[in-house]
């Protein structure tokens, strides 16, 4: 804001200069016109033409945005292809494929189904369990996705009102839930996960999903209440690219971690990146791992925490964007790196530290 009350006009700076010129204080999403690291500044001039000729600049690494092509899927099968419209049909599937294979279910809506995914594909051969054509697939009442394979590619589908862990990856590594919609799942307790990624999962990535009214915790890193060491920590969970819309319940909880030692909280090396979070009700991301990367993500419209760093440490918090939340980082812990944040119109602080040290007491 202008000390004077005066307008003001903005200039959205970037380093590759083939970006568009941007005029407007939110412009909204941007999209770069290659992957890499870009800087970024926004240049600020009052009515009387007084500005920093040389605004400070945030770093934005952008990776490359690889949603599925379905088409091309099935244009480059790599294997056999199986066409299923029952649960007893994908789940004798599952337990037959192999790297590169397709398991289609055809369109329609289906309730109640119980699918397990125990295939092993490969890097170069994942095994994928898609939609006849995406969205096109219906999910509903109490079913429930088991994945405890690896290497599988699963998406293109919709869960409407489904429960807690429709989609559950345990124990298996390196899947990919992509393009799936989850609308209005909620389970009896707000604490229970519509998607979690539990027990020793290691390398399993959640991206370019729509999460649209959540009424319990949306996606779920969990690790279990007692014993970390009796309950084996999913590692290396990447969840990306993903649009969280009128949560109700946590957008995100890396955790929960509640043991009798809370100087001794795992590290999960979660990494959680440009997605966008709108108009959420409740706490958005609840951090509760050490290790933690949370980087280049939007938060918008927010009735409480953005990122709420509980428990863990050496935690990263980079280049995310906040715009008419109320407290948009509130730390705990030692060893974070918090930098290059945006916030703006935050109505309470914008990083809020009510104490500092391993653990906090209230």
């Amino acid at each position: 804001t202008d000390a004077e009350g005066e307008a003001m006009t903005y200039r959205w700076i970037f380093s590759d200069p083939s970006m568009p010129v941007l005029t407007t204080l939110n412009p909204g999403a941007v999209r770069f016109n290659k992957p890499g690291e870009h800087r970024v500044s926004l240049q600020v001039t009052d009515a009387r033409g007084a500005m920093d000729l040389t605004p400070p600049s945030v770093k934005i690494i952008v990776q490359n945005d690889d949603p599925v092509d379905w088409a091309g899927v099935l244009g480059n099968l790599q294997g056999s292809l199986y066409t299923v419209a029952s649960q007893s049909e994908f789940n004798a599937a599952a337990l037959v494929a192999r790297s590169g294979d397709v398991i289609r279910v055809r369109n329609g809506v289906y309730a109640d189904w119980k699918l397990e995914i125990p295939s092993l594909g490969t890097p170069t051969k994942p095994i994928v369990y898609m939609a006849e054509t995406p969205g096109g697939v219906t999910f509903t009442g109490r079913t429930r996705l088991y994945i405890t394979g690896s290497h599988n590619l699963v998406g293109g589908f919709v869960f409407r009102g489904c429960g807690a862990h429709a989609v559950q990856i345990s124990e298996g590594d390196h899947n990919r839930l992509t393009d799936t919609q989850f609308i209005a799942c909620r389970a009896p307790g707000s604490e229970e996960r519509i998607i979690e990624i539990t027990q020793a999962a290691t390398r399993n990535r959640i991206d370019h999903n729509r999460i649209i009214d959540s009424g319990s915790v949306a996606v779920g890193v969990y690790i279990g209440k007692y014993s970390a060491a009796a309950w084996p920590v999913p590692t290396h969970t990447r969840i990306d690219h993903n649009i969280f819309q009128d949560s109700q319940a946590l957008s995100i909880q890396i955790g929960p971690y509640t043991g009798p030692d809370k100087l001794t909280v795992p590290d999960t090396f979660t990494e959680i990146e440009n997605n966008e979070f709108n108009d959420a009700r409740e706490q958005i991301i609840n951090s509760k791992t050490g290790r933690e990367t949370i980087r280049f993500n939007r938060f918008i419209r927010g009735r409480w925490e953005g990122i709420s760093l509980r428990l863990g440490n050496n935690k990263t918090i980079e280049g995310n964007y906040f715009e008419d939340m109320r407290i948009p980082i509130h730390v705990y812990g030692t060893g974070h790196k918090i930098y290059n944040n945006i916030m703006i119109r935050s109505t309470e602080a914008a990083i809020l530290m009510p104490a500092w040290g391993k653990y906090f007491h209230t």
